[in-house]
């Protein structure tokens, strides 16, 4: 049996990751959602997850992004917000 199509698109597919990271990470303050230059709806989701001291290391070139990688355009969420009251109920 094939799995069924996911009709949802890539936004809300991150969303719902960065309210699953909030979740299960109580200390973590922001999470940043990286554009994907040209992935479209098909590329990889890339989400960030740094203190401000490492963003801080990265925008002045003391700590360097994986390759491909850009802060440029970046969404910050912050916890506040992402609701996450279904992303509770996502079994692990």
């Amino acid at each position: 049996m094939q799995a069924p199509a996911l009709s949802r698109g890539k936004n809300e597919v991150a969303r719902d990751l960065i309210a699953w990271h909030f979740h299960v990470e109580p200390d973590l303050e922001t999470i940043y959602l990286l554009q994907d230059g040209d992935g479209g709806e098909d590329g990889p989701i890339k989400l960030l997850e740094v203190s401000r001291k490492e963003l801080e290391m990265i925008r002045i070139g003391l700590l360097a992004l994986p390759q491909g990688w850009s802060l440029e355009g970046a969404f910050a969420f912050q916890r506040d917000d992402i609701t996450s009251t279904k992303h509770a109920k996502v079994a692990v």
